[in-house]
This record gives C-alpha cells, sequence and structure tokens, in this order.
C-alpha cells in the first residue's frame, strides 16, 4: 500500500547524494546476462523539498539497508537510460522511502542529446514509473543515426502549469527526424481537465488565446510608453510576432511530430490532452499502430489524431475515444490510410475542416477501410467553411467497409460548416470536392437523416458515389431518409436511405 501526498514544504537535511545511472548514460557492448546495481545511499542533512508529490511506502516494504536497481541489458550498440529518482530518508527509528514525481526535463533531454550524437542504431530506454514533465523538445537532425529507438515504457504526466506552455506546440514534441520508432507500451497523460474549462475555441469565435495578455500581430511602428501589467495569469505579458491563424492552436497536442521522416509510433497510449492527442504535421512515411486514445466525450478539442500538410501516412488497429474527432484530415495531405480503427465516443473521421485559412493545399488519395464507430456524433463527416479566403480541393477519396451504431450523422458533406454560435453573413465555400466513394456503410442512425449531403453552391460537388449503403434507424420506428444540396451523387447497388429525388 502506498500513500500519494502533496508537500509543500519539507524540511529535512542537507547535503544529499546517491549513486544511481547517469543521466544519459552510454552502455556499449554488454550482453544480455550482465547486470548493474546501483546502490542510493545518503550523506548528512538534506536541503528542503518544494512543491513535490511523495509516495510513501512502509517500513516494511525495505528488507535490506541497502537498495539498488537492477537492470538488465540487451546488446544494444547504444543504450540511453532515464531514471526516475529515487530517494532514501533516514527518520530514527523509521525509514521511509519517497519516490518523488520530479520533473525529469533535464534527464530526458540529456539523453536525447546524447543519443543524438551518436552514429548508427540508437536506443533510449524510458523504464516503467511515473515522470511530471513539463514541455519536451526532442529535435534533430542527428546527422549520423540512421534509427533511432524510444522504448517508451514509463507513465509520463504533463505539468498542469498553463504558463510553460506555448502556442500551436506539442506537450513532447519530436522534429526533423529521420527514422524514429517510438514504442514499449507507455503512456503520455497530458491532464488536459485543467484546460479544458477555457478550451471554448470551437464555440466561441471572439475566444481569447491563454498564453498572451497582449499580442500584437503584424504592427507597424508600434511604441509602448508607461505601460503596467498587473496581476498578469499568463506566461507572457506582450508578444510580438508573425503567426498565422492556423499555427496558434489554443493548447498543446499530447505527442507533436514536425517535419519528420520515417517515424513510427507502435504500442502507445495517450490519455487526457489539454488539446489533440496525436499531430503528425509535415511528416512523409508515418506509420501508426494500436495505439490508444483516451478522453472523457465532452472533453472540448481533443481530436484523438490530427494529420496536416503530410504524405505517406498509416494508421492501423487502434482504439480511440474522445472529445472531438477520433481521426481529422487536415489540409495540405496526400496519401493517407486508415484502417481498423475503433472510433467512440467522439465525432467520428472527419475530413477538414478545410478552406478557413487562405493558401491551405490539396487533399487527395485518402483510404478510410475497415472501421468501426460506436456512439459517435458523426460517422464519416467532410466539412469546409463557407467565405473561404482562398481555394483549394479535396478530391480521390475513399471511405469503404465502415460499421456504425447509434450515431446522430452517418455521412455527412457540410460545405457551410461553422462551429460557433454566430457567424458572418455566408458566401459559398471555394473547397472543391469531387471523385468521393461511400462503399459498404453499414449501421444504425439516431436521426432520421442518414445521409446528409451539402455542397457549395459555388463549387457544386463532382464525381461523389454511394455504393451498398444499408443504414437504418436506430429505433426501428421508421425508414431513414436522405438530403442532398448542390450535388448529383451516382448510386450503385443497396441504398438505404433511399436516393435524393
Amino acid at each position: 500500500m502506498s500513500l500519494d501526498i502533496p508537500f509543500k514544504l519539507l524540511l529535512l537535511f542537507s547535503s544529499f547524494s546517491f549513486t544511481s545511472v547517469p543521466t544519459g548514460a552510454t552502455t556499449a557492448g554488454l550482453g544480455s546476462q550482465h547486470a548493474q546495481c546501483y546502490h542510493i545511499t545518503t550523506k548528512g542533512p538534506l536541503i528542503s523539498l518544494m512543491s513535490r508529490h511523495l509516495v510513501l511506502k512502509p517500513m516494511d516494504s525495505l528488507m535490506t539497508p541497502k537498495f539498488c536497481f537492477l537492470l538488465f541489458l540487451s546488446p544494444f550498440k547504444h543504450l540511453h537510460i532515464i531514471f526516475n529518482t529515487w530517494y532514501v530518508i533516514l527518520f530514527f527509528p523509521f525509514i521511509i522511502l519517497f519516490h518523488l514525481l520530479l520533473s525529469s526535463f533535464q534527464a530526458f533531454l540529456s539523453a536525447w542529446n546524447k543519443a543524438c550524437q551518436a552514429t548508427g542504431e540508437v536506443d533510449i530506454m524510458i523504464p516503467k514509473g511515473t515522470y511530471l514533465v513539463g514541455p519536451l523538445k526532442f529535435a534533430g537532425p542527428c546527422e549520423n543515426v540512421s534509427k533511432i529507438i524510444v522504448h517508451m515504457k514509463g507513465y509520463l504526466k504533463a505539468t498542469t502549469n498553463l504558463f510553460k506552455y506555448g502556442d500551436g506546440t506539442g506537450w513532447v514534441e519530436f522534429r526533423w527526424i529521420e527514422g524514429l520508432t517510438l514504442t514499449g507500451g507507455g503512456t503520455f497523460d497530458g491532464q488536459g481537465a485543467k484546460a479544458w474549462p477555457y478550451n471554448s475555441g470551437s464555440t466561441d469565435f471572439n475566444c481569447k488565446l491563454l498564453p498572451t495578455v497582449c499580442f500584437f500581430h503584424l504592427a507597424h511602428q508600434l511604441c509602448l510608453q508607461i505601460v503596467h501589467v498587473i496581476n498578469n495569469l499568463f506566461p507572457q505579458s506582450f508578444e510580438l510576432a508573425y503567426k498565422t491563424d492556423e499555427e496558434k492552436f489554443l493548447f498543446q497536442q499530447n505527442v507533436k511530430f514536425l517535419v519528420m521522416n520515417r517515424t513510427i509510433v507502435r504500442g502507445i497510449t495517450s490519455v487526457n490532452s489539454k488539446f489533440f492527442h496525436m499531430a503528425p504535421v509535415e511528416c512523409k512515411n508515418f506509420k501508426g499502430i494500436k495505439i490508444k486514445i483516451s478522453a472523457p466525450a465532452d472533453s472540448p478539442n481533443t481530436d484523438g489524431i490530427h494529420i496536416q500538410r503530410s504524405s505517406g501516412v498509416y494508421f492501423s488497429r487502434s482504439l480511440i475515444g474522445t472529445g472531438d474527432d477520433c481521426i481529422s484530415i487536415g489540409q495540405g495531405n496526400s496519401q493517407v490510410t486508415i484502417t481498423s480503427i475503433s472510433c467512440g465516443p467522439g465525432h467520428g473521421i472527419s475530413v477538414g475542416s478545410l478552406g478557413r485559412y487562405k493558401d491551405e493545399g490539396d487533399v487527395s488519395g485518402l483510404v478510410v477501410r475497415d472501421c468501426t464507430m460506436i456512439g459517435t456524433s458523426n460517422g464519416i463527416r467532410i466539412k469546409t467553411w463557407a467565405n473561404s479566403p482562398g481555394r483549394s480541393a479535396a478530391t480521390n477519396m475513399t471511405f469503404e467497409n465502415i460499421n456504425m451504431e447509434n450515431m446522430t450523422n452517418p455521412i455527412i458533406i457540410d460545405q457551410a460548416y461553422c462551429p460557433f454560435a454566430s457567424c458572418t453573413p455566408m458566401g459559398p465555400s471555394q473547397v472543391k470536392l469531387s471523385d468521393i466513394y461511400f462503399k459498404k456503410i453499414k449501421g444504425t442512425s439516431l436521426s432520421a437523416v442518414a445521409v446528409a449531403l451539402e455542397c457549395s453552391k459555388g463549387i457544386p460537388c463532382q464525381d461523389i458515389y454511394l455504393e451498398d449503403v444499408h443504414l437504418e434507424l436506430a429505433t426501428g420506428e421508421k425508414q431513414v431518409t436522405s438530403t442532398c444540396k448542390n450535388v448529383r451523387a451516382k448510386y450503385i447497388g443497396t441504398q438505404i436511405p433511399p436516393p435524393c429525388a
């Protein structure tokens, strides 16, 4: 049995030291039979430990006067180890073992820097244990490294101090890396409940971004004199920058991958992100397999996976339940394949929203196949903004063999998308939709309208195909219907609901 208590101030002894594996230690040439034991010792009085969470364990859990970590090493060419820290504190006549959830920022970055400077294939080990960390940026390029494998077995918890985060970043961010594999069964816990009450960006067009008191965008000949800022709740008082609206996300993704190539994510869990859970941005050849994502159904903007400006992306055999889209396909993507995804709760699998910003890239070559959705508010949704400031296109997309159960909008194209309570007068969307296939879609709908195709008046949809669609009302009381606007869809095989008139 253990007891988790917050410590505001613990005044013990000073001059504490322990012997353990050095942060980011490198071990080469050791076989699997080798083991090393690292002893923890105390010397003299300890200084105070401020604002820590301690886990107390009873005396009978300590059987010997010396304690060690046993580390069995595999024959990796380069091995880097990140340890959580254990402290042994002596109180006469008791011995108490404290496991501190310390901020492990320096330990992680030290191990990463050593790995990135190595040559050949490199392994980074994150052992089991709980790690409390703020924003982590693992950056390349690692010029002489052919492959980096991060064995993530620990449980990473994000700090709930919102002052530590910037706009549009990931809590844990990998960027400019070739050949990264993230695996091991570990968990990223964003502790998003502290942030969700402030995250109204999806419903309030005038939502203010938290991190800055005064943000000056594209300012010219700016002069500030005798300015006082008091009671600032945010990390910066003033910010002068040039950032696109698209990049200034309100909160942070749990795990963000930026400008990556040949990336594999396998067997990783993400829970309670403050914003999106996982976001490949400007990535090539990205694979995600056996990923688990979880957040409450009412958690705002917690998309499971958001893909943007990427190509050659593949996600498969994953479980996603969250408060927003299970998977969202943003602008500028090509050759994206989504298979064998279990989605729910959430908002289904979405393309978009598209067309909100100027100079967005096209979307093409999307395949969504063999997926199951249960209790989601939408099934397959394509959403583009009205009043698009620029032209773009979404084409060559296939949704096939999708099973749906108890959802409100099984198939929906919405080219007048506006998530806010009120919007300015709407001009037509400038996103062209074409060559879109819905095949073998079956299940039950909670709404009477199971297929809703609302295309742009300015650029009507072209070549929309529905083949073997079988959707029934969940209550079984009456037959579902279809609605169509600015589109002449083409129908093949079974059609329940009946095609639009």
